[in-house]
């Protein structure tokens, strides 16, 4: 357990320690406890972060993956995959462009 009067500085830190590959946080709880915002968050990213709402229910039917390319269009694929599997989620696809 760590205690920090900067929580965000201290979560960057223990990632690049651990060598994490990808930080999950919880929209908004994790972002008020660590006094950040998602900009802050994303414009510091100190790998690949998924946010995601505390409202998510075990039911998910259908899912929409936004594909528009780039360095982490492999993995938001292989998230929708590992939801799909799991839940049995019907994936629908949106291709856009820049």
């Amino acid at each position: 357990m760590n205690v920090s009067h900067n929580p965000w500085s201290e979560l960057i830190n223990v990632v690049k320690r651990e060598d994490i590959d990808l930080l999950l946080l919880q929209w908004p709880g994790h972002f008020e406890a660590l006094k950040v915002s998602v900009l802050e968050v994303l414009a510091q990213a100190p790998c690949n972060i998924a946010i995601v709402n505390q409202h998510i229910g075990a039911n998910i039917r259908n899912a929409l993956l936004p594909i528009r390319g780039g360095p982490y269009a492999e993995l938001v694929l292989r998230i929708a995959l590992s939801i799909q599997n799991s839940n049995k989620t019907q994936i629908s696809s949106f291709i856009f462009s820049k």
